[in-house]
């Protein structure tokens, strides 16, 4: 009974396996994105001394920078606007980072402005290892300017225009997180 049990686990497994790699796709090409493809909002718009920014290594996007908590600052961000959007009406979205100990958030946005209201979700990295982040889209919060906006209504993967990640975390000093993958499924 016990080999039955292990090879049926097996069978059910290598099925999971193989409906998630047929099914997860990537949003961004990561061998075509360039450095301007991605742009930096950080707390200076507002009055703070925060400084971040986007790189390319490697096929990885380097979010990094300083956080600073001078002026009432406190965030950094990189922000990508979707040329188009191939989600449909997907329910997660999948990252594989590499980070510093600390606190991140990832944010989609339903529109190509400046600014307003965001969707977020945030995780926390492994001192420089990587890991594998799902976000359910119906999970993430709400927010405007650091403010939850409980009565928004829920995130829709089909309203996609723009993603960043922003870290917020009230440590003041250097970050780094790497991106190796931002897929959907």
């Amino acid at each position: 009974m016990k080999k039955r049990l292990s090879l049926i686990g097996i069978l059910i497994m290598i099925s999971l396996n193989s409906m998630a790699s047929e099914t997860q796709k990537n949003l961004i090409d990561f061998s075509q994105i360039k450095n301007n493809d991605w742009k930096a909002v950080n707390d200076g718009v507002m009055g703070g001394l925060s400084s971040g920014s986007c790189s390319l290594k490697n096929n990885l996007i380097i979010f990094s920078g300083t956080l600073s908590l001078k002026n009432n600052g406190g965030f950094a961000s990189i922000r990508h606007e979707l040329k188009t959007n191939p989600m449909l009406e997907h329910k997660h979205i999948k990252l594989r980072v590499k980070g510093d100990g600390r606190s991140y958030q990832f944010r989609i946005h339903n529109n190509k402005k400046f600014d307003g209201v965001s969707f977020k979700y945030e995780f926390s990295t492994k001192l420089n290892e990587w890991v594998e982040i799902t976000l359910p889209i119906d999970k993430m919060l709400p927010t405007f300017r650091g403010r939850s906006m409980p009565d928004y209504g829920p995130a829709k993967a089909t309203d996609i225009k723009q993603i960043s990640f922003l870290l917020a975390d009230k440590k003041p000093g250097s970050f780094q997180l790497e991106i190796s993958s931002i897929s959907y499924y």
